[in-house]
């Protein structure tokens, strides 16, 4: 693979980088479907790779609380008023699942089996096993590191809350295809 090409997949990964809000912006309503199959309300089993800095770097904008849960900004980065403060159990955050799907999650960081890998403060990352349940759909923008700038995502992403969380161990955990 080129440089240009892994350039071009990374950026279909990730997003769009864009300046300002992406065109839709906000809760998307019933009729756009989850990118993975999910519906509101389903609970499913996801395995994320996480490490301390994504608990203090990782952020999302939306410009208004989906439901009872909130990004850190609202739009053009600006920080949301009524944004909960870390590790408040209503604060999304933008995570990626070991098989390359995309979520938009709450309360990742508020389970037991995660406080020694803030307390410790890990330099690696560790895979967990989570539950969540799923509540709906969002267009949002996001950011992976405090200095980068904020992407915006060209299908909306899946948000919902964390209902359980323990570590997990890389064997156990789906792969993306080809690895």
């Amino acid at each position: 693979m080129t440089f240009a090409q892994g350039h071009a997949r990374s950026a279909a990964t990730l997003g769009t980088v864009r300046k300002g809000p992406p065109p839709i912006f906000g809760k998307m309503d019933d009729t756009f479907p989850s990118l993975h199959g999910w519906t509101d309300g389903q609970l499913v089993r996801v395995h994320i790779v996480v490490s301390p800095t994504h608990a203090h770097e990782r952020a999302c904008a939306a410009p208004e609380a989906l439901d009872d849960l909130r990004c850190s900004f609202s739009e053009g980065g600006k920080r949301a008023s009524d944004a909960p403060a870390f590790p408040d159990p209503k604060l999304l955050q933008p995570h990626w699942t070991t098989d390359g799907q995309r979520l938009l999650g709450a309360g990742l960081w508020s389970f037991p089996a995660l406080q020694p890998v803030l307390a410790e403060g890990l330099d690696r990352a560790v895979t967990v096993a989570c539950e969540v349940r799923i509540l709906g759909r969002a267009m949002i923008q996001f950011r992976l590191r405090e200095s980068d700038t904020w992407m915006g995502a060209a299908k909306p992403w899946d948000y919902g809350r964390f209902e359980s969380c323990a570590l997990s161990t890389w064997s156990d955990a789906p792969k993306p295809p080809g690895m």
